[in-house]
């Protein structure tokens, strides 16, 4: 946070929960999260998954606990086995932050396996557009700039551009309930679109990016919303 940065965000339950631009009030993004698919093609939710949330960059006063100097987050969800075991396959880490000097929002990932079968594991990403504080409306598309693959969301003039700088192998975007990412993963076990736009029909659209992520141990610009 600074009084450069005009983005906020919330999270909860091992997941990003909305993102405001340039106001407060105005939320543009309904949630972030990261999906693990295993070997088989299935993932759990987040939500549902065990995590730890801890403060970056903290101090401890004399006399009191240790006080957050930031909004600056280390989310870690742990995954446990779908037969019950009580041991890990994986631990995913997140750091989020506010960038210090742009409008962007700035996420670290790092995607540790426990156990032997989860280095097979694969990783997708999910965004869920609410631009200018509205499921409905909201324009997708993929482009190119400088040669690099990003995600553009927008309506009325309020817009989201989603990079990620690891290689991406499989993309799309969609409507909810329909053809976006989740929906696809949940019913195929794996990413079978690759719609390269999404154009304002009258339903929420959801933007997926999914890929075979590397393990990720620095902390990398993910996501940015403009005017």
């Amino acid at each position: 946070m600074s009084d450069k940065s005009r983005v906020w965000f919330s999270h909860s339950e091992g997941t990003i929960n909305e993102i405001y631009f340039p106001y407060l009030d105005k939320p543009n993004i309904r949630d972030f999260q990261f999906l693990v698919l295993d070997k088989s093609g299935k993932f759990n939710n987040p939500k549902d998954m065990d995590s730890d949330v801890q403060y970056l960059n903290t101090v401890k006063e004399f006399g009191s606990d240790t006080i957050p100097l930031s909004l600056a987050y280390r989310i870690t969800n742990y995954d446990t086995s779908a037969s019950g075991q009580s041991r890990k396959r994986y631990e995913l880490t997140m750091d989020v932050l506010s960038d210090p000097v742009e409008d962007s929002l700035l996420i670290g990932m790092k995607y540790n396996p426990l156990l032997p079968e989860a280095k097979g594991f694969r990783i997708f990403a999910l965004l869920n557009p609410y631009m200018n504080n509205s499921g409905k409306g909201d324009s997708g598309k993929f482009v190119y700039y400088q040669n690099h693959l990003m995600f553009l969301a927008w309506e009325n003039g309020i817009y989201c551009a989603m990079d990620i700088n690891r290689p991406i192998s499989q993309y799309s975007c969609g409507f909810c309930g329909v053809n976006d990412g989740w929906t696809d993963l949940r019913d195929h076990g794996n990413l079978t679109h690759n719609f390269t736009h999404a154009s304002f029909l009258g339903n929420e659209s959801h933007c997926f990016i999914g890929s075979f992520l590397p393990v990720i141990s620095a902390l990398n610009p993910f996501l940015r919303c403009r005017e």
